[in-house]
């Protein structure tokens, strides 16, 4: 941990921050960087996102409710139950960059600058309607009919409960193949299982109907799939989908033919879903925790005494800042 003095500590007054509290549900997006199919879903790369995911999950103590792994982004459903998502998706993202900037030969920016997105989900409507989102996005985005045909790692109703298991790929970063001695793979010594597990969990009970089990969580999930994934066939009107053959045949070098969907300068998505009362006190709370911040922020670290506000992740972590304790804790 880096301790700094007050000469030596600088933060932009307009940085905004935002708590990192447990137990929230979240969904998350990353996107490759210029829109690039670098998670192409070949056999190797399917293998990658899933050791880094499920091992990046287990380390952090990361609750996974759906996954999909898209041709250049990606979007998981998780619980964060001991306030540790940035380091989740910084080992994930570290993990996936690096070895596939080894796999495909290149170096650089692996995800795209400011691609990284975090939607904190509150109530059961809003959480069912991003499952939905996250397990057709490939038929959304027109490149397979269903669910079921896509290539790559996505998760189904049907699999929620269920474990998974991801062996360490044997690929050059992760010493499969040291041959010319590449400098960007691990060490010999490192200390990665060669096996890891994930079991895909129901959401937390706060946010599902009262007495739902697992049965009536797939039967409801899979209902609002079948339902959307129906309006999405008929909003095609019989064009035809890309199909796993062309999608593997793809260059991950290069971007998708179809245009970036145009988005406002400076237009980011809403940090939260559900519904307007419930996204009217979230915003309250979030405004009332920020005007605390930046008053310890301020004060801190000329005066030690002054504690940050808990949930303070990135000057407690990274900083040695004193943070207060989350009210469970």
């Amino acid at each position: 941990m880096l301790v700094l003095s007050p000469r030596s500590y600088s933060l932009t007054p307009t940085t905004r921050a935002d708590p990192v509290t447990r137990g929230k549900t979240y969904h998350l997006t990353r996107r490759c960087d210029r829109r690039l199919r670098r998670l192409t879903p070949d056999s190797k790369v399917t293998s990658i996102v899933k050791f880094a995911l499920f091992h990046a999950a287990k380390e952090c103590g990361i609750e996974v409710h759906a996954a999909c792994f898209s041709t250049n982004h990606f979007h998981p459903v998780i619980t964060d139950p001991n306030g540790r998502h940035p380091d989740f998706m910084q080992r994930m993202n570290s993990m996936i960059a690096r070895a596939l900037n080894a796999q495909h030969g290149v170096k650089g920016h692996f995800w795209g600058p400011g691609s990284y997105e975090k939607v904190e989900l509150i109530g059961f409507d809003a959480l069912l309607r991003t499952l939905v989102y996250v397990t057709l996005n490939p038929v959304k985005d027109g490149l397979v009919s269903s669910p079921k045909a896509y290539p790559g790692f996505l998760t189904r109703p049907d699999q929620v409960g269920c474990t998974f298991r991801a062996h360490k790929p044997a690929t050059a970063f992760f010493g499969g193949n040291r041959r010319g001695g590449d400098p960007t793979a691990l060490p010999e010594d490192s200390t990665l299982p060669d096996d890891v597990e994930l079991t895909l969990t129901m959401p937390p009970a706060h946010l599902l109907p009262e007495g739902m089990d697992l049965a009536a969580y797939r039967r409801v999930y899979q209902a609002a799939v079948d339902a959307r994934l129906a309006e999405i066939l008929a909003e095609r009107k019989g064009r035809p989908f890309l199909g796993a053959r062309r999608i593997l045949a793809a260059n991950p070098l290069t971007p998708p033919p179809t245009p970036e969907p145009y988005r406002p300068r400076g237009e980011r998505p809403s940090p939260v879903s559900g519904t307007r009362e419930e996204c009217a006190r979230w915003r309250e709370e979030r405004t009332a925790w920020r005007r605390d911040y930046v008053q310890a922020r301020d004060s801190w670290p000329e005066d030690p005494r002054v504690a940050l506000p808990a949930g303070s992740w990135l000057l407690g972590q990274r900083y040695g800042a004193p943070v207060l304790a989350h009210p469970s804790a």
